[in-house]
Protein backbone atom coordinates (compact mmCIF):
# COMPACT_ATOMS: atom_id res chain seq x y z
CA UNK A 1 0.00 0.00 0.00
CA UNK A 2 1.59 3.25 -0.84
CA UNK A 3 1.19 6.28 1.32
CA UNK A 4 0.11 9.59 0.31
CA UNK A 5 0.87 12.66 1.39
CA UNK A 6 -2.12 14.59 2.90
CA UNK A 7 -1.36 17.37 1.42
CA UNK A 8 -1.37 16.05 -2.19
CA UNK A 9 -5.16 14.70 -1.74
CA UNK A 10 -6.43 17.56 0.60
CA UNK A 11 -10.08 19.11 0.00
CA UNK A 12 -10.89 22.16 0.97
CA UNK A 13 -12.51 22.05 4.43
CA UNK A 14 -16.74 22.76 4.33
CA UNK A 15 -18.33 25.15 5.84
CA UNK A 16 -19.48 24.04 9.06
CA UNK A 17 -23.32 23.78 8.67
CA UNK A 18 -24.28 26.70 11.36
CA UNK A 19 -21.94 29.02 10.06
CA UNK A 20 -23.47 32.33 8.93
CA UNK A 21 -23.00 34.43 5.63
CA UNK A 22 -20.52 35.87 4.85
CA UNK A 23 -20.46 40.16 4.57
CA UNK A 24 -20.42 39.90 0.55
CA UNK A 25 -23.18 37.53 0.35
CA UNK A 26 -25.40 39.73 3.28
CA UNK A 27 -24.96 42.77 1.04
CA UNK A 28 -26.06 40.66 -2.31
CA UNK A 29 -29.08 39.25 -0.16
CA UNK A 30 -30.09 42.20 1.20
CA UNK A 31 -29.94 43.97 -2.66
CA UNK A 32 -32.23 41.39 -3.73
CA UNK A 33 -34.69 42.27 -1.06
CA UNK A 34 -34.54 45.60 -1.81
CA UNK A 35 -35.66 45.03 -5.08
CA UNK A 36 -38.54 42.40 -4.62
CA UNK A 37 -39.88 45.14 -1.44
CA UNK A 38 -39.65 48.30 -3.98
CA UNK A 39 -41.51 46.30 -6.56
CA UNK A 40 -44.16 44.71 -4.50
CA UNK A 41 -44.53 48.28 -2.36
CA UNK A 42 -45.18 50.28 -5.43
CA UNK A 43 -48.10 49.03 -6.83
CA UNK A 44 -49.21 48.31 -3.27
CA UNK A 45 -48.99 52.30 -2.35
CA UNK A 46 -50.77 52.66 -6.04
CA UNK A 47 -53.98 50.66 -4.90
CA UNK A 48 -54.04 52.19 -1.74
CA UNK A 49 -54.15 55.73 -3.46
CA UNK A 50 -56.88 54.72 -5.90
CA UNK A 51 -59.07 53.58 -2.67
CA UNK A 52 -58.94 56.27 -0.88
CA UNK A 53 -59.48 58.57 -3.79
CA UNK A 54 -62.56 56.08 -4.27
CA UNK A 55 -64.07 56.64 -1.26
CA UNK A 56 -63.34 60.20 -1.24
CA UNK A 57 -65.43 60.46 -4.33
CA UNK A 58 -67.79 58.23 -2.67
CA UNK A 59 -68.21 60.80 0.31
CA UNK A 60 -68.42 63.48 -2.38
CA UNK A 61 -71.23 62.20 -3.94
CA UNK A 62 -73.18 61.54 -0.36
CA UNK A 63 -72.77 65.52 0.06
CA UNK A 64 -74.08 66.14 -3.66
CA UNK A 65 -77.18 64.63 -2.57
CA UNK A 66 -77.37 66.16 0.90
CA UNK A 67 -77.80 69.38 -1.01
CA UNK A 68 -79.50 68.25 -3.55
CA UNK A 69 -81.92 66.65 -1.00
CA UNK A 70 -81.88 69.93 0.96
CA UNK A 71 -83.05 72.46 -1.63
CA UNK A 72 -85.90 69.95 -2.66
CA UNK A 73 -87.34 70.55 1.04
CA UNK A 74 -85.86 74.37 1.67
CA UNK A 75 -86.05 75.68 -1.62
CA UNK A 76 -82.74 76.71 -1.53
CA UNK A 77 -79.54 75.72 -1.67
CA UNK A 78 -77.65 76.55 2.05
CA UNK A 79 -75.10 78.71 2.97
CA UNK A 80 -71.69 78.31 3.73
CA UNK A 81 -70.37 78.07 7.39
CA UNK A 82 -68.05 80.75 7.36
CA UNK A 83 -67.81 81.11 11.58
CA UNK A 84 -63.85 81.27 12.30
CA UNK A 85 -64.23 77.95 14.60
CA UNK A 86 -66.54 75.99 12.00
CA UNK A 87 -69.40 74.33 13.70
CA UNK A 88 -71.17 72.78 10.69
CA UNK A 89 -73.79 75.25 10.66
CA UNK A 90 -74.83 77.33 7.17
CA UNK A 91 -74.29 81.25 8.04
CA UNK A 92 -77.09 83.17 6.56
CA UNK A 93 -77.76 86.93 7.25
CA UNK A 94 -81.20 86.27 6.77
CA UNK A 95 -83.72 86.93 3.97
CA UNK A 96 -82.20 84.72 1.91
CA UNK A 97 -78.79 86.70 1.95
CA UNK A 98 -75.73 84.79 2.76
CA UNK A 99 -72.82 86.20 5.02
CA UNK A 100 -70.70 84.94 2.13
CA UNK A 101 -71.19 82.63 -0.52
CA UNK A 102 -67.61 80.34 0.39
CA UNK A 103 -66.37 79.11 3.45
CA UNK A 104 -66.66 75.50 4.28
CA UNK A 105 -69.53 73.01 3.92
CA UNK A 106 -72.43 73.27 6.61
CA UNK A 107 -71.70 69.60 7.42
CA UNK A 108 -74.27 69.82 10.46
CA UNK A 109 -77.06 71.58 8.22
CA UNK A 110 -76.58 68.69 5.91
CA UNK A 111 -76.37 65.68 7.85
CA UNK A 112 -73.01 64.76 6.34
CA UNK A 113 -69.41 64.19 7.73
CA UNK A 114 -67.24 67.25 8.97
CA UNK A 115 -64.68 66.22 6.43
CA UNK A 116 -63.12 64.11 3.68
CA UNK A 117 -61.56 61.01 3.94
CA UNK A 118 -58.26 62.63 5.00
CA UNK A 119 -59.34 64.42 7.79
CA UNK A 120 -59.89 68.32 6.01
CA UNK A 121 -62.46 70.17 5.96
CA UNK A 122 -64.41 70.74 2.65
CA UNK A 123 -64.66 73.84 0.73
CA UNK A 124 -67.98 74.99 -0.20
CA UNK A 125 -69.57 78.02 -2.59
CA UNK A 126 -72.90 78.20 -3.59
CA UNK A 127 -73.57 80.67 -6.54
CA UNK A 128 -75.69 83.54 -5.00
CA UNK A 129 -79.16 83.02 -7.31
CA UNK A 130 -79.31 79.69 -5.57
CA UNK A 131 -79.42 80.94 -1.67
CA UNK A 132 -82.79 82.40 -2.69
CA UNK A 133 -85.71 80.33 -1.99
CA UNK A 134 -88.21 79.59 -4.75
CA UNK A 135 -91.20 80.71 -4.31
CA UNK A 136 -93.86 78.66 -6.75
CA UNK A 137 -96.56 80.55 -8.67
CA UNK A 138 -95.20 84.39 -8.36
CA UNK A 139 -93.64 85.89 -10.95
CA UNK A 140 -89.45 86.65 -11.23
CA UNK A 141 -88.09 88.13 -8.77
CA UNK A 142 -84.16 89.29 -7.67
CA UNK A 143 -85.01 87.82 -4.41
CA UNK A 144 -85.80 84.39 -5.65
CA UNK A 145 -85.06 81.77 -7.65
CA UNK A 146 -86.80 80.73 -10.56
CA UNK A 147 -85.77 79.52 -14.07
CA UNK A 148 -84.74 82.29 -15.53
CA UNK A 149 -81.62 82.35 -12.49
CA UNK A 150 -78.08 81.13 -14.09
CA UNK A 151 -75.48 79.83 -11.84
CA UNK A 152 -71.91 81.11 -11.76
CA UNK A 153 -69.47 79.22 -10.98
CA UNK A 154 -66.57 78.15 -13.42
CA UNK A 155 -64.97 74.73 -13.62
CA UNK A 156 -61.89 74.23 -15.69
CA UNK A 157 -59.55 71.50 -16.66
CA UNK A 158 -56.12 71.45 -18.25
CA UNK A 159 -55.14 69.79 -21.36
CA UNK A 160 -51.85 68.58 -22.29
CA UNK A 161 -50.55 71.63 -23.51
CA UNK A 162 -51.50 73.55 -20.10
CA UNK A 163 -54.69 75.37 -22.08
CA UNK A 164 -57.75 75.90 -20.25
CA UNK A 165 -60.59 73.60 -21.18
CA UNK A 166 -63.90 74.79 -19.81
CA UNK A 167 -66.40 72.57 -18.30
CA UNK A 168 -69.12 74.68 -16.91
CA UNK A 169 -69.78 78.40 -16.37
CA UNK A 170 -73.27 78.20 -14.59
CA UNK A 171 -72.18 75.39 -11.72
CA UNK A 172 -75.41 76.23 -8.59
CA UNK A 173 -72.47 74.78 -6.21
CA UNK A 174 -69.00 73.11 -6.17
CA UNK A 175 -67.16 70.71 -3.28
CA UNK A 176 -63.93 70.50 -2.82
CA UNK A 177 -61.80 68.09 -1.25
CA UNK A 178 -58.15 69.20 -0.82
CA UNK A 179 -56.87 65.75 -1.50
CA UNK A 180 -53.96 64.55 0.82
CA UNK A 181 -51.91 67.57 0.90
CA UNK A 182 -54.23 69.65 2.31
CA UNK A 183 -52.94 72.61 0.77
CA UNK A 184 -54.75 75.64 1.51
CA UNK A 185 -57.01 74.02 3.74
CA UNK A 186 -58.05 73.17 7.91
CA UNK A 187 -58.11 69.67 9.40
CA UNK A 188 -61.08 69.41 12.20
CA UNK A 189 -59.03 70.94 14.98
CA UNK A 190 -58.89 73.86 13.19
CA UNK A 191 -55.37 73.88 12.09
CA UNK A 192 -54.34 75.97 8.91
CA UNK A 193 -52.22 73.84 6.52
CA UNK A 194 -49.64 75.00 4.36
CA UNK A 195 -50.87 77.30 0.75
CA UNK A 196 -50.79 75.52 -2.45
CA UNK A 197 -47.39 75.85 -4.23
CA UNK A 198 -49.20 75.26 -7.76
CA UNK A 199 -51.54 77.62 -9.87
CA UNK A 200 -54.19 75.11 -10.07
CA UNK A 201 -54.29 73.96 -6.28
CA UNK A 202 -53.54 78.17 -5.47
CA UNK A 203 -57.24 78.32 -8.08
CA UNK A 204 -58.98 76.15 -5.73
CA UNK A 205 -58.56 77.89 -2.25
CA UNK A 206 -58.56 81.95 -3.65
CA UNK A 207 -62.29 82.32 -2.80
CA UNK A 208 -63.31 83.40 -6.39
CA UNK A 209 -65.64 81.70 -8.65
CA UNK A 210 -63.12 79.88 -10.59
CA UNK A 211 -62.04 76.01 -9.56
CA UNK A 212 -59.79 74.00 -11.54
CA UNK A 213 -60.70 70.27 -11.94
CA UNK A 214 -57.81 68.68 -13.46
CA UNK A 215 -55.64 65.01 -12.94
CA UNK A 216 -53.84 63.98 -10.37
CA UNK A 217 -49.71 65.10 -10.54
CA UNK A 218 -46.84 64.36 -7.84
CA UNK A 219 -45.35 67.47 -9.03
CA UNK A 220 -41.81 68.39 -9.51
CA UNK A 221 -38.86 70.74 -8.34
CA UNK A 222 -39.10 72.77 -10.96
CA UNK A 223 -43.37 73.20 -12.62
CA UNK A 224 -46.18 75.46 -13.84
CA UNK A 225 -49.57 74.72 -14.54
CA UNK A 226 -49.90 77.31 -16.67
CA UNK A 227 -47.00 77.83 -19.33
CA UNK A 228 -43.45 75.98 -20.15
CA UNK A 229 -42.69 72.47 -21.25
CA UNK A 230 -41.74 71.83 -17.56
CA UNK A 231 -43.58 68.92 -15.53
CA UNK A 232 -47.32 70.06 -13.47
CA UNK A 233 -47.19 71.19 -9.95
CA UNK A 234 -48.68 68.99 -7.52
CA UNK A 235 -52.17 68.45 -7.71
CA UNK A 236 -54.69 66.31 -5.76
CA UNK A 237 -58.09 67.98 -5.35
CA UNK A 238 -61.01 66.51 -5.65
CA UNK A 239 -63.71 69.20 -7.49
CA UNK A 240 -67.24 68.05 -8.03
CA UNK A 241 -70.22 70.41 -8.84
CA UNK A 242 -73.76 70.49 -9.02
CA UNK A 243 -75.10 71.66 -12.39
CA UNK A 244 -77.34 74.30 -13.09
CA UNK A 245 -80.24 72.13 -14.78
CA UNK A 246 -79.55 69.19 -13.02
CA UNK A 247 -80.24 71.38 -9.55
CA UNK A 248 -83.67 72.91 -11.86
CA UNK A 249 -84.76 69.45 -12.74
CA UNK A 250 -84.83 68.38 -9.70
CA UNK A 251 -86.52 71.02 -8.25
CA UNK A 252 -89.27 70.83 -10.48
CA UNK A 253 -89.89 67.15 -10.14
CA UNK A 254 -90.33 68.70 -6.33
CA UNK A 255 -92.68 71.04 -7.15
CA UNK A 256 -90.24 73.65 -5.60
CA UNK A 257 -89.88 75.48 -9.58
CA UNK A 258 -91.58 77.04 -11.83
Amino acid sequence: MIDVPFSAGKVAPRRKSGAGFTLIELVVVLAVVGLLLGVIMTPLATQFRVRTIKAAERNLSDVKEALIGYAMTNRRLPCPDTDSTPDGQENPLGGGTCTALEGFLPWNTLGVDASDVWGRLYIYRVSPEFTHPTVPGTPPAASQLDLNDSGNINIVDRASDKSEITLTTTAAVVIVSLGGNGYGGRDTDGNSLVAPTGADELENTDSDVKFVRRNYSIGAATCSDTAGTTSFCEYDDLVTWIPEPLLKSHLVEAGRLP
